[in-house]
């Protein structure tokens, strides 16, 4: 048991994995729950992060490999010059016991002098990783925040032990790796719902690209109302009827609702309004709130509202050029 502790001090695998302590040598991955030995090495571990997380990045592990490579070279080198080694040897023992004479003296003043901060442990730094991982996930902040002068001045003053990641590192592993988590979770969360209703509606960014996404609602076994994105992926054919029960069908496909949809709510367009009713032969609902917009913008297409609407306009108009005028 001891030796299984201290391996989760030391090594960066156990970033994804937790020990369990009623059972020696045996770890749950945070992502996907499953349990896994590690009684050898950790190379199960990595393995099953390779084959069933492939979005996460390993820990590299150049440090060892560059003490593997310079320990070879010593050896080589012994081997094909053996006298030399025996001198080489003699000179180390030499310059060591010179050198430990006034290391020691030097150690004294450094600790009188120099405070090092203590090197967090895996769970302490695991704990600030996730709360800094809320400034992307709910504050949306821009990853580049981890590189300014004024950040990490700031969580160093905070804890001055903590090492902050790198925006690619978070990119590439702490993100995908919360992501993994959380999707699992909403997998356990629906696994035995009986049936859903959908919502979902397409939208453009300011970069001009369409977008689609798709929300489950259902209850679950305590009869609360819960809601999941299932999906937001971007649109890149035409929207036509076809394209959209496709790629919504295949959002349903992948969380296994084939056969749970009891209605789609959406607005009232014709495209989308096909694909819910003919293509995937589901009941449809129209979006109540976009109903009642259409209601209203129907009411004011004639030509009383129309006329009453453009005297107030230029009511409004008149008044704020007299308080431009009055302010200049």
């Amino acid at each position: 048991m001891s030796s299984s502790i201290k391996r989760a001090k030391t090594s960066e695998i156990w970033n994804y994995f937790t020990p369990i302590p009623s059972e020696n040598f045996i770890a749950n991955c945070n992502i996907c729950k499953r349990k896994l030995s590690f009684k050898t090495t950790n190379s199960n571990l990595k393995k099953h992060l390779t084959s069933n997380h492939p979005t996460i990045a390993l820990p590299s592990s150049t440090k060892g490999h560059q003490n593997l490579q310079r320990h070879q070279e010593q050896e080589q080198q012994q081997q094909q010059d053996p006298q030399h080694s025996q001198q080489q040897a003699l000179t180390d023992v030499s310059d060591s016991t010179e050198s430990t004479q006034s290391s020691t003296s030097k150690t004294v003043q450094s600790k009188m002098t120099t405070f090092l901060p203590k090197r967090m442990n895996i769970g302490g730094t695991k704990n600030i990783t996730e709360k800094l991982m809320l400034l992307f996930i709910k504050d949306f902040q821009p990853f580049s925040i981890v590189e300014d002068e004024g950040f990490k001045q700031f969580v160093h003053a905070l804890n001055s032990g903590y090492d902050l990641p790198s925006r690619h590192s978070i990119s590439k592993t702490l993100l995908p790796t919360m992501y993994e988590q959380c999707r699992n979770e909403c997998l356990d969360m629906t696994k035995n719902v009986k049936s859903v209703c959908l919502t979902t509606d397409c939208w453009t960014s300011v970069n001009t690209e369409s977008y689609i996404a798709v929300t489950a609602h259902f209850l679950n076994d305590e009869f609360q109302l819960r809601h999941i994105l299932l999906d937001c992926s971007l649109m890149k054919t035409q929207h036509t009827s076809i394209n959209l029960a496709t790629e919504i069908k295949r959002v349903v496909t992948e969380w296994g609702f084939q056969e749970k949809v009891l209605l789609a709510v959406t607005d009232n367009a014709s495209n989308i309004k096909n694909a819910i009713t003919k293509e995937l032969n589901w009941k449809h609902f129209g979006c109540f709130a976009h109903t009642i917009n259409l209601i209203v913008k129907d009411a004011l297409d004639n030509d009383i509202v129309s006329s009453l609407l453009k005297k107030v306009k230029t009511i409004v108009a008149h008044f704020k050029k007299v308080q431009t005028r009055q302010k200049s």
